[in-house]
């Protein structure tokens, strides 16, 4: 009886191995971003830098925190690859304003942010991220 236990127990091992493979590895948890780190949304912060060397997948969020009042408030709004390149038609709704906003990045593409307050979009205060 003995040797048969070590081969259903050794049997058993192989299928859990085999499962397991089965499942792709971007099965892990979401990642949270927060964007621009210490620095958060504001102007002055290099996005592009940010973004280098971080893999963006389906699910994870990104926090934008962010001023709200006097001379250093932004908002954050999601646009089209066009608007974004050239900074026009920020007339887009919902534009988030809570100072502290966090988008799910809810499927694969590139997803484009700015700041629709005055020249913010044109003094570089926009993110670009690509979603796998």
């Amino acid at each position: 009886m003995a040797p048969r236990s070590i081969t259903l127990a050794g049997m058993s091992i192989v299928v859990a191995v085999y499962v397991v493979a089965l499942f792709p590895a971007t099965a892990s948890a979401a990642t949270a971003y927060m964007v621009g780190d210490d620095d958060g949304w504001d102007t002055g912060v290099d996005y592009r830098a940010w973004v280098e060397g971080k893999e963006f997948v389906v699910g994870d969020t990104l926090e934008f925190v962010y001023s709200v009042s006097g001379d250093d408030a932004h908002t954050v709004v999601v646009m089209d690859e066009g608007d974004y390149n050239d900074c026009t038609s920020l007339n887009y709704l919902p534009t988030l304003s809570s100072g502290d906003d966090t988008v799910v990045l809810r499927q694969s593409g590139t997803w484009y942010f700015s700041s629709g307050v005055g020249d913010d979009c044109n003094d570089g205060l926009k993110l670009s991220v690509d979603v796998q």
